[in-house]
């Protein structure tokens, strides 16, 4: 297993080519975006994130776009503790998502999270709205016994939000 590390100046400049380069690295299991990099690009991650990024590491980013890990096929963490929005679609249908650190997180997107499963840990300890169907048809450790635990600053909570979980 190998870990890349994409310096903000590189991410910034990034070019087709480097990261189709990027993405056919058959051994490429985790992410870490170091430096002060504050947001992702909408799909920045477009090839690499559906077949090898397990683990994703964002210690300065602010920010997570829609759709920047949508349908990913193998992510099981996802640790940003400087995140303050998750955006719409951002994690949706990552299945294997089984940990999630975003402590400074205060608003998650419509279906941010939709079909994850969180069997591990999370900590959401800061947020304060959550958008329509952001957790629909997902779930949380079990020793959590109660949403106050996961989310103890929650104010606002969208439609659907929660359905079966």
């Amino acid at each position: 297993m190998s870990e890349y590390i994409i310096k903000h100046d590189i991410l910034k400049s990034i070019s087709d080519s480097i990261r189709e380069h990027v993405a056919s690295t058959d051994d490429m299991t985790a992410l870490d975006i170091v430096d002060t990099i504050n947001n992702l690009p909408d799909k920045v991650l477009e090839k690499v994130k559906n077949d090898t990024i397990k683990h994703i590491v964002f210690n300065n980013l602010t920010r997570i776009r829609a759709r920047s890990f949508q349908n990913n096929k193998v992510l099981e963490s996802a640790y940003c503790p400087n995140v303050r929005y998750i955006g719409q679609y951002a994690f949706y249908y990552t299945q294997k998502l089984k940990s999630a650190y975003f402590p400074l997180a205060e608003t998650i997107g419509d279906n941010a999270f939709y079909y994850s499963n969180f069997t591990e840990n999370c900590d959401f300890s800061n947020v304060t709205s959550i958008e329509d169907r952001a957790f629909y048809d997902g779930g949380f450790p079990s020793s959590k016994t109660h949403l106050s635990e996961i989310f103890p600053k929650l104010k606002t909570i969208g439609k659907n939000s929660f359905y079966e979980v």
